[in-house]
């Protein structure tokens, strides 16, 4: 009877091993599919990592524009000095080809082009002839961005010979538009929501600059008329 209960005792213990074994069978696949996964998993931490850092130092530029930009209005009223900071910061940060400002007369209402950079003198004429210029026209009855992502998609408008992507904003002086800023590229290269945010940034800090200028004009004048008394 002695060894017949060993044989009985031993019996479970190797379905034991045997089960254990394929546990731990099972336990290694586990793990291993785990680790790649977690490989996986790694990679794209990393990838989202250096993706957040680029759009960090991305908003940081952006900033940093904003503030030059404000800087140099804070610190003098000549409007064309402002505009030559605004224009170069604002290439400098969007890595577009062309921008340039047009500025409505508060007392003819006529639109001039006041500033630009990177045209040639025949597209910088051609730009004085197209005067009224029908998309600033519609971004000052609007007050809204215009964006063309690909002139090629709109052949109804009439776009400069060079230009693939455009876009017009506002530049507003508390809630009226008193300019438009337009800045395009020679390729087809879509106008992101953050950089439109940004130009619309910039055209408020611009429009607080010409108001400044607008209000320090009528109370030297004022001045000027109370002395003459």
């Amino acid at each position: 009877g002695d060894v017949r209960g060993v044989q009985e005792i031993i019996r479970p213990l190797d379905s034991a091993v045997a089960q254990t074994r394929a546990g731990l069978q099972d336990t290694f696949v586990l793990q291993a599919t785990m680790g790649l996964l977690g490989l996986g998993g790694l990679g794209l931490v990393i990838g989202r990592m250096r993706q957040t850092s680029a759009e960090l130092a991305q908003r940081a530029q952006e900033q940093a524009v904003l503030n030059a930009i404000a800087t140099a209005t804070s610190q003098s009223l000549d409007l064309k000095e402002l505009f030559e900071i605004a224009l170069d910061k604002t290439v400098e940060v969007t890595v577009r080809n062309r921008i340039n400002i047009r500025l409505k007369d508060p007392l003819t209402g006529r639109v001039e082009l006041i500033a630009h950079q990177g045209f040639s003198d025949g597209e910088i004429e051609e730009l004085r002839r197209r005067t009224p210029h029908p998309m600033s026209e519609e971004v000052f009855a609007s007050g809204n961005p215009l964006i063309i992502n690909d002139t090629g998609e709109n052949s109804s408008r009439d776009f400069l010979d060079r230009t693939r992507s455009v876009a017009w904003v506002p530049i507003k002086a508390g809630a009226r538009v008193v300019g438009v800023l337009g800045i395009s590229d020679n390729q087809s290269k879509p106008f992101s929501a953050s950089e439109v945010e940004l130009l619309e940034a910039i055209g408020s800090v611009i429009g607080v600059a010409i108001e400044n200028a607008r209000l320090f004009g009528e109370t030297k004048r004022n001045l000027e008329g109370i002395r003459a008394l």
